[in-house]
């Protein structure tokens, strides 16, 4: 058997051990769960704040009329 044989040979018998180690391995652990409390941070909007309405009045359109 030359080379090529080798390889075409080999490697579908590697992949299906990679693939029956994997299927019988244990699960990874579990993700970490996210706080269900959400805190708004300090550059967070609030609603009804005054900052929030001048910065949506500051907003610039720019159209192909205005150049």
């Amino acid at each position: 058997m030359d080379r090529v044989q080798f390889v075409l040979l080999g490697l579908p018998i590697l992949l299906f051990c990679s693939d029956v180690v994997t299927l019988f391995a244990p699960l990874p652990p579990a993700a970490p769960q996210p706080d269900r409390q959400s805190r708004p941070g300090p550059d967070a909007v609030q609603p009804g704040d005054p900052s929030a309405a001048d910065a949506s009045a500051q907003a610039v359109s720019i159209g192909p009329n205005d150049i």
